[in-house]
């Protein structure tokens, strides 16, 4: 069973980042945090076992281990929320558009990794869900916003072009702008300074300390929200 274990920590990072932000802006948690947390972490598990059945690699199994685990999931948050469900269901188009991506174009393609990302951040929208009964989407704009910058300085680091250097930087303040006009503090977005300094100066670090790096940004990230969100 351990191949249908999802072992991209920097997807389990995010996921787990960006719940902690939800529940902190909305300065609660409980027991249905607790359930919408084992709900959210089971979805994301299920992408091992579709890519695997996409791979043909234990097709059938692999299918009905993916089933299984978005129906335990499904049927967590219909528990928890109940007719609630129903306010989140417009953001349902989110992960639908990620799977389709993943499965014509592949899982490397610039616009599903940027889906992937804004998929895992929907989970600082249901952590305060489960709190407030309430969307909060701008709350979940500035979170995708945010780590969508990471899929820019990934290809940054591996392709080291010109092109993506700028498009990066280009992304940063078009992130500051876009915090801007949701009347959000820029300065939630400080730790995309790292993402300016490395597009211009290209410094180098050994790949396992470029994953704390991102980790200790995503934590700071979370504290400035803590105290400049809402």
């Amino acid at each position: 069973m351990k191949k249908y274990l999802l072992k991209e920590y920097g997807s389990w990072s995010i996921m787990a980042i960006a719940f902690m932000t939800g529940l902190l802006v909305s300065k609660g948690a409980g027991v249905d945090a607790a359930w919408a947390f084992v709900a959210l972490a089971l979805l994301v598990n299920s992408k091992q076992a579709f890519t695997l059945w996409m791979r043909r690699v234990n097709g059938s199994g692999a299918l009905l281990i993916f089933l299984a685990q978005a129906l335990v999931s499904a049927t967590i948050f219909i528990l928890l929320f109940g007719k609630g469900i129903l306010d989140l269901l417009p953001l349902i188009i989110i992960p639908i558009m990620y799977i389709a991506l993943l499965v014509f174009k592949g899982e490397h393609f610039i616009l599903t990794e940027i889906s992937g990302f804004a998929v895992l951040s929907l989970s600082a929208v249901i952590s305060k869900f489960s709190v407030t009964a309430n969307v909060d989407y701008i709350l979940y704009l500035c979170v995708a916003v945010y780590f969508i910058a990471g899929v820019f300085k990934v290809r940054v680091r591996f392709k080291r072009s010109t092109f993506m250097r700028a498009v990066m930087i280009v992304y940063v303040f078009f992130s500051f702008a876009a915090c801007y006009l949701m009347k959000v503090p820029v300065i939630v977005l400080l730790p995309l300074a790292d993402n300016l300094v490395f597009s211009i100066t290209m410094y180098k670090v050994k790949l396992m300390v470029t994953g704390w790096v991102e980790v200790t940004k995503g934590v700071l990230f979370l504290l400035l929200m803590m105290f400049f969100y809402g």
